[in-house]
């Protein structure tokens, strides 16, 4: 299913460049943490499986929606804040940083 069966979740446009871990584009493992940056307004989607910064890869909003669509239910995430989850499916936990 593709983003343009969404309405669109996010208030920055779909090629809105995002950081996201190497396992997570490359190797499949699921999203389990985001960061929306306040300083910037950017996004870090990551598995929790690495802080290397080796590991990180740009890739954009559509991109990463269309690869794990429930991160939609974070799109208004606050700049400032991650929310995080233990497994798919399970509850987005959110805190300030």
């Amino acid at each position: 299913m593709g983003i343009e069966s969404f309405k669109w979740p996010f208030r920055q446009p779909p090629f809105t460049e995002a950081i996201i871990t190497r396992q997570v584009l490359e190797e499949g493992l699921p999203i389990k943490i985001v960061t929306h940056f306040a300083e910037d307004d950017s996004w870090h989607f990551s598995c929790g499986t690495t802080t290397e910064y080796h590991d990180e890869e740009k890739s954009d909003l559509g991109q990463i929606l269309e690869l794990d669509s429930s991160i939609a239910e974070i799109a208004n995430l606050r700049g400032g804040s991650r929310a995080k989850r233990a497994e798919v499916g399970a509850e987005w936990i959110r805190e300030r940083l």
